[in-house]
C-alpha cells in the first residue's frame, strides 16, 4: 500500500497505511521475510531496524507436493505435441506484470514458445496483443499437484512482477527443477540471487530476450535446473521457525528487563 498506492483503493491504503504505523509503533518487534521488505518497513513506516527481525521463508514444503498428471494436463501436453512451453502465473494485480509476458511473446512473434498460464485470465491484455492466442493456454485454477506437474515440465517460469516482499513461486519452481526468469526489482535478486536470469519489468525487449537466451540455450538451462534446485533448498521453514522463535525469546528478554 506504500509503495505501489495505484493497485488500492483508497479507503484500504489508508487503513493498511495507519494500522502499519500504529502497529510498528506498539509491537515489542516486527517479523518480515526479507532485508528488502525490512527496508521497506523501516522507509515507509518509520520501524528502527533494531526492532525488525527477517525470516525468510521456506521452500520445502515443494518435497511434500505430489505431482498430481490430471486428465486435463494430458490433454494440454497433446495440444502441445510435446513442445517446450513456458509458463506463467496470471493475477488481477497489475504489480504481477502480467502485460509485460503477453508483450514479450509478441516481440517473439513465429518464434514465440507456447506458453501455459495458470490463474485468471487476462482477456483485456489479449485484446491489445498482436500474439497468436493459439499458443496461449490458459488453465485457470489449478490445485497444488497440478502446479507441481507443470514446474516439471515447463521449460521455464516467468515472474517478472514490479514489486514484491519475498517471491516464493520462482523458489517452489527452482525446487523442481524449472529454471526461472525474474523482474531485477524489490526482493527478487535477494531471494533468487544467481539461480534465476533476470528481466526489467518495465521493459518487455529484456524479457524477450531473457526468454531467448534461456529456451535456444540447452546447457544453460540444464546448469539452472541443477544450480536452481540447489538454491532452493536453502530455504527451509524450519530456519523460519527459528528465525521466528529467536526473535520472540529476546523480546521477551527484553521485556522481563524493563522496569
Amino acid at each position: 500500500t506504500f509503495a505501489i498506492p495505484e493497485n488500492f483503493k483508497p479507503a484500504l491504503r489508508y487503513w493498511y497505511q495507519t494500522l502499519f504505523r500504529i502497529s510498528g509503533y506498539l509491537s515489542a518487534g516486527v517479523l518480515t521475510n526479507s532485508n528488502f521488505s525490512a527496508k521497506e518497513l523501516t522507509h515507509y513506516a518509520a520501524i528502527s531496524p533494531r526492532r525488525i527481525t527477517v525470516a525468510p521463508l521456506g521452500a520445502d514444503h515443494m518435497d511434500r507436493r505430489q505431482a498430481d498428471f490430471t486428465e486435463r494436463l494430458q490433454s494440454l501436453m497433446n495440444a502441445l505435441q510435446e513442445k517446450p512451453f513456458v509458463l506463467a502465473v496470471s493475477s488481477a494485480s497489475p504489480n504481477k506484470n502480467f502485460k509485460s509476458v503477453i508483450e514479450a511473446l509478441s516481440l517473439l512473434g513465429p518464434n514465440a514458445p507456447a506458453c501455459v498460464i495458470v490463474g485468471q485470465r487476462y482477456d483485456q491484455v489479449f485484446a491489445n496483443s498482436a500474439i497468436d492466442t493459439d499458443r496461449v493456454h490458459h488453465l485457470g485454477y489449478v490445485s497444488d499437484g497440478e502446479l507441481v506437474s507443470l514446474y516439471q515440465h515447463a521449460a521455464l517460469l516467468i515472474y517478472p512482477s514490479f514489486y514484491e516482499g519475498f517471491g516464493l513461486p520462482p523458489l517452489e519452481a527452482m525446487w523442481h527443477g524449472c529454471p526461472v526468469i525474474v523482474a531485477n526489482t524489490s526482493a527478487l535478486p535477494e531471494v533468487c540471487a544467481d539461480a534465476a536470469v533476470y528481466c526489467d519489468p518495465l521493459q518487455a525487449q529484456t524479457l524477450c530476450d531473457a526468454i531467448t537466451s534461456v529456451m535456444q540455450n540447452e546447457a544453460l538451462r540444464q546448469h539452472m535446473r541443477s544450480h536452481g534446485g540447489q538454491h532452493a533448498r536453502r530455504y527451509l521453514w524450519s530456519q523460519t521457525v527459528q528465525h521466528v522463535l529467536d526473535s520472540l525469546i529476546q523480546n521477551l528478554r527484553n521485556s522481563s528487563r524493563q522496569p
